[in-house]
Parts: structure tokens; sequence; C-alpha cells
């Protein structure tokens, strides 16, 4: 990797204030940098340049106190990628997507992570791609948990969203949690009878019972 650095204060010999040189990252120096014994005399005389790898596009707005992490949302300006608290990020050996928490400036780079795990480089970030949106609204990345429902026999089965998971099975509906899972199936399955309703109506049959037996008898025609 080669860095620019810049001439901050003239020394003897020395290039003008404000020249520009190049400078490899490893155990030798470019063939392009032509004060290197300079350099290796006055190190303090030259400035690193970094070049800014993003912009900020909000910030955290906390009348109250000062924010943990005061940046909301940057640009990548690389590949003009967004990456925004709450979004998810690739990056950690987890086989799992994990939610970005914060952001850290040092030293004129940005690092983006996550509180507990720790932080990386922007340039390093990989905002994973949704594999599917479950039937209740959530999307659903690779290492995250969902719950798959048979509408045949009603039955759940708790499975880990991978890159090989399909969602094209007519019989099967998709959920983000085993709560919503229930949800649907509280309102869907098909449990009760017309004597079940009517025994637990007080005042015995309702004005609409009538109707009520009609929908049956056409849902029982329609299956045969």
């Amino acid at each position: 990797m080669v860095s620019r650095y810049r001439l901050i204060k003239e020394y003897p010999g020395s290039p003008k204030l404000g020249h520009e040189e190049y400078f490899e990252n490893s155990e030798y120096y470019s063939k392009n940098w032509k004060g290197t014994q300079f350099y290796d005399k006055y190190p303090e005389f030259w400035e690193e340049m970094v070049e800014k790898e993003y912009e900020v596009l909000s910030v955290n707005n906390n009348p109250g106190g000062k924010p943990r992490w005061p940046i909301h949302a940057v640009r990548r300006l690389s590949d003009g990628e967004i990456f925004t608290i709450g979004d998810k990020l690739h990056g950690y050996d987890l086989g799992r997507a994990v939610n970005l928490t914060g952001f850290k400036e040092e030293s004129g780079r940005l690092l983006v992570g996550h509180r507990d795990l720790g932080f990386i480089e922007l340039k390093n970030t990989k905002k994973p791609k949704v594999l599917f949106t479950s039937y209740d609204g959530v999307d659903i990345y690779e290492g995250d948990g969902y719950v798959m429902l048979d509408k045949l026999y009603w039955n759940t089965s708790k499975c880990i969203a991978s890159k090989y998971t399909t969602t094209n099975n007519l019989v099967y509906l998709y959920f983000s949690s085993p709560e919503e899972a229930e949800k649907y199936l509280i309102l869907n399955k098909p449990v009760l009878t017309l004597n079940d309703v009517y025994r637990h109506i007080p005042g015995g049959i309702p004005f609409h019972f009538a109707d009520l037996r009609k929908l049956v008898e056409e849902k029982i025609k329609y299956r045969k």
C-alpha cells in the first residue's frame, strides 16, 4: 500500500514546504521517494495525507447530553454505500450479520461496528444482502433465525437462514419469530366447529349465525 506525505516543516536540503511525496508501507521505500534519507532523519517533518473515505450524512442530536455515538449515518465515497445505525453488517467471524451500533473516528479513518464485538475499518465493511422478507414483514439475513409454518399440517419449525434457503414453497409461510407464527396460527388454523362457536357466545345463537353457517357450508363444498 502506498501512502502520501506532505512536508510540513523545511529542513536543510529538503524540498519546499508543502511538497508531496509517496511512501510505500513496507520494509522498502518506493523508488519514487527521493528524500528517503531525509525522512529517516526527520520523520516529524512529514505528515501523512489521509484521503477522506466517507461523508457524514446525519448525526445524533441529543439536547439532554452528548450521545455516545454522535454519527448516525455516513456515505462511503469509494462506492456510494450508505451505512446507518441499525444496519446489518458483515465482517465478524460469527456466521451471521450483526447490527451496526456505532461509528468511531481515528486518525482520519472511520471505524464501524458493534459495541460488544469491536470495530472494523469502513473500507473493509460489507452490508449483507437480504435473503428474504418474512410473512410478517421482517428482512431476514444469513445466520438469522426464523420460523417455518406448514399450512397443510399447521406445525412450525425453527430454522437458521443460509444462502441455500429457499422460500418459494407455497405450502409454507416464513415468520421472523415464534410469536409471530403463533399469532398467525391463532387467527387462521381451523380448530373450531359451529357448535364450539354457539356454546361460547352468551345469549345463544347470534343474529348472524345463519350467515356464519352458510360460509362454513360454502367452504366445505369448495374443498370437495
